[in-house]
């Protein structure tokens, strides 16, 4: 074997091992007739070449080529050879197959009678902790128990791939086979080992779940709507308690499921692992007053974990006690007709709070009278009623909430009042029916009253506070023995309950029991002036009503309309309204606070609730203006309040004539002027306590007045309504 790659060279001689250097562990060259070439090997172990010399002798004899492949030759650079040798990678046997031996060639050599087997690896095999197969895997080490320097060991894995060599621990993951065998590097006397195997398991660890959750909630807190505020709603949440023990790489979804539910539901899958599970209100049972959140730990690898245990937390509700609400008008007398309006607190509430009351003192329950917007109580005139409310949870959940301390308010019915007006004063130049009753002056001073020539009250009484003189311009005061005197002026007819004119009595003027104060005014019958009642002094009026200033408009928006919208229309998306073409229509307003209404050209704004017309819709408005025929139709009860002053110009129509009840108008601005022009029609009951109304020559008017004014210079004004009034 020279250096040009030749294996046998002519020139060379073999030196032979002395006995002592074939004991030691001296290298030699040992011919294989198997293989028909030398092999390299470390002894003891027979005696071989330990090295080739040149014979200069031989020089001129031609030398044979070795026939292998050159790749597997190469030049000794570090002992005392002339050449050295070294392999390519072996080509070994897929697991199972019959291991070959030796480390440079395929050939197969298996143990004789003059050689022994080498020792099979010990591969460990078993179960382990899986928190050692962490990072990279469980690192796995082949033990050798031959001797040194007769052995290689070569090993293959169950994922794939054919053997390697052995050069320390390698990773492995749970389930892996693991086959191994020692391969002779000494085939003279060893021949290669059987093949060892081993499976690597991990010892399966079973799921420990935690869940933790609030032990309570408040309606807010859980993201129930609340009217000014909101809120996210908080999680339970789930924990892996021993995740220590558990390798990083395998927690995840893959390997690990959160299954969860909700009271007694069936569990369902989470597409996260540890999820935040909602505690949120759409999750509460109606009615119930707890949440219970069941979860547990899956896994879709038995080899690797066990199912957790279930986990279950149970959350309870904290009830919130809501404000008591408010009832207006406050306690004390009001008339037949006057409606009680019962408001929720300000501040935040539950969407859909509800209102309960009573009308006998009791306190409410949800099996009370649920408010659903103004009422007028009704006990009799005379009689008392004892309104009762208090504010309760939105329906599905009363349970979170205590239910408010009661509002309570009293009202004593007022005597029965006549179908007329209540006025502080009156300017009486045309012909009206119903009575006209004054109310006592706030200074304690009344002024005169006259009855102009041709003013005519039918079908009604003329009340009087205090004991003013009764007069005719002729200078004859009324008593007892000139009462005959009157009988051109005062009638004198008694009415029935349903205001017809019965008989004629005397006297013509009568005193109740009020107060004789006032006393320093009086009232003069003009010529023609008739009154078809009887005058009655000492009667005890009622106060005026008081009418608070509506609220501002429920938003800034205007909308000026030329054809017919499709829609009603509410305040909170357009406030100031002007109708302009006939073609508009009638427009259909939501109760609510609108701006300044104008309808021109015969078109109308229609008020109230046609489905429901006994439930009293409540509008606000800072000015209406009526022209050129329009008109405001109302199809339901309606209480209007209205900040400026009224026009209603000719041909408009206000109210609706067959239900003059219907619509009751009020005037909060002080010095406020109603105003009914001539072929104007009104069908109201009207209500200006600081202000005036005025029926002008050829307007209509059915209904009530209370004002702190009065004129009439219509003939065509009908009281068939008794006035608004309250204490």
């Amino acid at each position: 074997m020279g250096l040009s790659g030749s294996v046998l060279d002519a020139r060379t001689y073999g030196v032979v091992q002395t006995p002592e250097e074939a004991n030691s562990s001296q290298t030699r060259a040992l011919w294989s007739t198997n293989d028909g070439r030398y092999y390299l090997t470390n002894g003891p172990a027979t005696a071989g070449i330990k090295e080739f010399k040149l014979d200069p002798q031989l020089a001129t004899q031609t030398p044979n080529r070795d026939k292998r492949d050159p790749n597997i030759l190469a030049v000794n650079t570090n002992k005392e050879w002339v050449w050295d040798y070294a392999d390519n990678a072996p080509t070994v046997p897929a697991p199972g197959a019959t291991p070959s031996t030796g480390v440079r060639g395929s050939g197969t050599t298996a143990a004789t009678a003059s050689t022994l087997s080498l020792s099979a690896p010990t591969v460990p095999n078993g179960s382990f902790p899986l928190i050692s197969f962490d990072g990279a895997g469980h690192y796995l080490t082949i033990a050798d128990s031959n001797p040194s320097g007769v052995s290689q060991l070569y090993y293959a894995l169950s994922t794939g791939g054919s053997y390697s060599v052995y050069t320390g621990s390698f990773p492995v993951d749970p389930g892996t086979t693991v086959s191994a065998y020692a391969r002779s590097i000494d085939p003279d006397h060893y021949g290669d080992s059987v093949v060892a195997t081993g499976t690597i398991r991990a010892t399966p660890v079973t799921l420990q779940i935690m869940l933790a959750a609030t032990s309570t909630l408040t309606y807010a807190q859980a993201g129930g709507p609340m009217t000014s505020s909101s809120a996210t709603a908080p999680s339970a949440t789930v924990s892996l308690v021993n995740s220590s023990s558990i390798p990083t790489k395998y927690q995840t979804t893959s390997k690990i499921q959160t299954y969860y539910g909700y009271n007694s539901a069936a569990l369902a899958a989470s597409p996260t692992m540890l999820p935040q599970i909602s505690l949120g209100i759409s999750q509460w049972a109606s009615g119930s007053s707890s949440l219970t959140v069941k979860a547990q730990l899956r896994t879709s690898d038995t080899t690797l974990f066990a199912n957790s245990s279930t986990a279950t937390v149970t959350v309870n509700t904290a009830t919130t006690t809501l404000s008591a609400p408010s009832i207006s008008p406050a306690s004390g007398q009001i008339g037949t007709t006057v409606p009680v309006q019962i408001s929720l607190p300000s501040g935040d509430l539950p969407v859909s709070a509800r209102i309960f009351y009573t009308l006998n003192g009791s306190t409410p329950t949800t099996s009370s009278t649920l408010y659903s917007g103004t009422f007028i109580p009704s006990t009799g005139a005379g009689g008392s009623i004892t309104v009762t409310a208090a504010v309760f949870g939105p329906a599905a959940y009363n349970q979170w909430f205590a239910q408010s301390a009661n509002a309570t308010a009293t009202y004593t019915i007022a005597a029965s009042f006549p179908d007329g007006a209540l006025v502080g004063n009156a300017t009486l130049n045309g012909t009206f029916v119903g009575s006209l009753m004054y109310a006592a002056p706030t200074n304690g001073t009344m002024g005169n009253i006259q009855f102009n020539s041709g003013a005519q009250i039918l079908n009604g009484n003329l009340y009087l506070p205090g004991q003013p003189t009764v007069r005719l311009t002729n200078g004859t005061n009324w008593s007892l023995a000139t009462d005959s005197s009157f009988s051109a002026f005062i009638l004198g007819y008694e009415f029935d309950s349903n205001g017809n004119k019965t008989v004629q009595t005397t006297p013509r003027v009568l005193d109740e029991t009020g107060s004789i104060t006032p006393n320093n005014y009086t009232v003069t019958f003009n010529k023609n002036s008739i009154l078809e009642g009887k005058v009655i002094r000492r009667h005890t009026p009622p106060a005026f009503p008081t009418v608070a200033a509506p609220p501002a408009p429920d938003s800034n928006t205007s909308v000026s309309l030329n054809t017919h919208p499709s829609a009603a229309i509410s305040a909170s998306t357009s406030a100031n309204i002007t109708n302009n073409t006939s073609a508009v229509g009638d427009v259909s307003l939501l109760a609510g606070h609108f701006g300044n209404l104008i309808a021109n050209n015969g078109t109308s704004f229609v008020l109230g609730d046609p489905l429901h017309p006994d439930v009293v819709q409540t509008y606000s408005m800072s000015s209406l203006t009526l022209n050129s025929g329009a008109s405001l139709k109302v199809v339901g009860k309606v209480i209007l309040t209205v900040a400026g002053n009224i026009n209603i110009s000719s041909s408009s129509v206000m109210g609706n004539v067959d239900h003059t009840d219907w619509l009751q108008l009020q005037m909060s601005s002080s010095g406020a002027q109603f105003n009914a022009n001539s072929g104007s029609s009104v069908y109201a009951e009207l209500v200006v306590p600081t202000g005036s109304v005025t029926f002008n020559a050829g307007s209509v008017f059915h209904g009530s007045v209370t004002a702190l004014s009065l004129t009439i210079n219509s003939n065509g004004v009908v009281f068939d309504q008794p006035p608004v009034i309250q204490n």
